[in-house]
């Protein structure tokens, strides 16, 4: 039918900080674990909230 071009994994990163959390959460660290195990982070979201909420 057609060429298909050769592509691997790509991944947009979602990062939440809770502030009521009060652990380090380095998100260039996740960046780090999902390029090893070969996946390309091809963007990055962030956000905050106070609390996980059990609604969603």
């Amino acid at each position: 039918m057609f060429e298909r071009p050769d592509v691997g994994e790509r991944a947009v990163l979602v990062h939440i900080d809770f502030t009521a959390h009060d652990g380090t959460e380095d998100p260039g660290e996740f960046r780090e674990l999902v390029t090893s195990a070969g996946v390309e982070p091809v963007s990055t979201v962030t956000g905050s909230r106070k609390q996980p909420s059990p609604r969603f």
